[in-house]
């Protein structure tokens, strides 16, 4: 037995990352489309994954210290920059300064070099891949319902599914500490945020596909899975009801303005917000060739609107100096707006520690779309 601070783990928890992930990976996606596969019953992959706990018990996880050759996180995070739009890098480093948890926010980087040295299963997963606090909340569906949903998928790719849990915990417990909460209080928050993955795993287990596939949470709601107190429920209601308020309509005016010659044009924040106008011929080119990729009947609704502006926008913690632009198109008139967000792809922290990604993954748009459309629950 190899000891890990003072819990035992398992030989086989301590192997190197790569070979744990690469072999799995070969088994689980290298495997063609084939509905003559016979696949195994929940119950034999739950003894399976009874097996590999043993291997790797609940206590492997429970602490984790700096390695001698952790890399400087500092270094890291210049290696992040490095791509970026040079002029808003201090931008950057100025929203991470903020706080602890700007700080978690924006370097990815750093927790992904860390958990890539920490004991896994080795069950692969589409994974969000930077899976904090703030990007959970509640986001409108095609349907127009509002769902409680994780947000942002920059990060997205297949790895193990305790990085994105331990992610998630870590968050929390930086988050309670800048809220004022002792010790106590955040192991709570933590254990309770464990206890409800572990719940729901437990109860989809021995689900339906298609009954995991359809299922959502929808806010407002009664949902016997959860006690909430009438404060919780209060924050909860509040929530709702902005999410519910916001769309396209009411974002338009805190981003464009009329230019009082029957046309529109990006307010100018700089540098968080500035106009792209002389980008729209690109921005069309581009746009036209993005609806090649649509569903039919997708593209056939795009076809009805046509570009209007278009606005360089800095975004986030961690992606901000990567190029993103604001487009804003017309339907059936002025009062029929739509909003569109264009975003740069850029290698996702988790890659550098893992192996090579499969099919679509690797080009890094294509990986973020493929990843967000397994992920979320909107789509």
């Amino acid at each position: 037995m190899l000891s890990l601070g003072h819990r035992s783990v398992s030989p086989d928890a301590k192997r190197p990352l790569r070979k744990i992930i690469m072999e799995i990976a070969e088994i689980e996606l290298g495997r063609e489309f084939d509905l003559g596969r016979v696949l195994k019953h929940w119950k034999e992959r739950h003894a399976e994954g009874k097996t590999l706990r043993r291997k790797v018990p609940r206590e492997a996880h429970a602490e984790w210290k700096p390695g001698k050759n952790r890399p400087d996180p500092l270094k890291l995070l210049a290696a992040s920059n490095k791509g970026r739009q040079e002029h808003l890098i201090p931008l950057r480093m100025g929203r991470m300064a903020a706080s602890p948890f700007a700080f978690l926010r924006g370097s990815a980087c750093v927790m992904a070099a860390d958990l890539s040295t920490t004991p896994i299963s080795g069950i692969p997963v589409i994974i969000d891949g930077d899976a904090h606090l703030n990007n959970f909340g509640m986001y409108g569906t095609p349907l127009r319902e509002v769902v409680f949903d994780l947000n942002d998928f920059d990060e997205a790719i297949i790895g193990p599914w305790e990085w994105d849990l331990k992610r998630l915990v870590a968050s929390i417990n930086v988050a309670g500490r800048a809220n004022g909460l002792n010790r106590g209080e955040r192991d709570t928050a933590v254990k309770q945020c464990v206890k409800g993955y572990r719940s729901n795993v437990h109860r989809l287990k021995s689900m339906g596909v298609l009954d995991v596939w359809y299922l959502h949470y929808y806010p407002g709601s009664t949902n016997p899975l959860a006690k909430m107190t009438p404060e919780v429920e209060a924050v909860f209601a509040k929530t709702l009801a902005k999410a519910r308020h916001t769309d396209n309509r009411t974002l338009l005016p805190k981003v464009i303005e009329p230019t009082g010659h029957g046309g529109w044009k990006s307010k100018e924040d700089p540098p968080v917000l500035t106009s792209a106008h002389a980008s729209k011929a690109k921005v069309i080119d581009a746009l036209n060739r993005y609806a090649e990729s649509l569903s039919p009947e997708r593209r056939f609704m795009l076809a009805r609107y046509h570009l209007v502006a278009a606005a360089d926008r800095v975004v986030g913690v961690g992606s901000v100096g990567t190029r993103a632009y604001l487009l804003l198109l017309f339907g059936n008139g002025d009062d029929d707006p739509l909003f569109l967000q264009v975003k740069e792809s850029v290698m996702p922290a988790h890659a550098p520690h893992l192996p090579p990604l499969p099919g679509d993954f690797h080009q890094n748009g294509k990986r973020r779309s493929r990843g967000t459309k397994s992920t979320a629950s909107v789509f």
